[in-house]
């Protein structure tokens, strides 16, 4: 799936962003020190990292599939982060992953849009967006 806005693609996962979020969690790290700072120093485990996403990708989502996650692209297909929500309690506890299709069909739809909190995981500085 891809969703174009004036300068920027939200697209589903694809295998050539493996190598881009190894970096950004290796090399380029900048981000880590305004997105959850608190995670930053966790163990990262490339291999690991690339055999679990590998996995994911052996399964393609439809089109009309809810989606948990974008990546972003420029209009010119520069790959410059990503964007995905995730289901929080009302202490602002996440809900573990499991818990996400059950509340989901409880809440309904609908509800679940007050329930969202996003993180905003844009893992390079993407001046383009201050335009939207």
């Amino acid at each position: 799936m891809e969703i174009k806005y004036k300068d920027i693609i939200l697209r589903d996962y694809q295998e050539t962003d493996i190598a881009d979020d190894i970096r950004w969690m290796t090399v380029e790290t900048a981000w880590q020190d305004w997105d959850a700072p608190w995670e930053k120093d966790e163990e990262f485990d490339a291999d690991k990292f690339r055999t679990k996403m590998l996995k994911r990708l052996e399964t393609k989502p439809e089109d009309s599939d809810f989606r948990w996650a974008f990546e972003i692209d420029t209009k010119d297909g520069v790959h410059i982060g990503g964007v995905n929500s995730y289901l929080i309690d009302a202490e602002y506890n996440w809900i573990p992953p499991a818990e996400k299709a059950k509340d989901c069909i409880r809440w309904g739809l609908t509800s679940v849009n007050h329930h969202i909190g996003t993180a905003d995981t844009a893992r390079r500085p993407f001046p383009l967006l201050s335009s939207i």
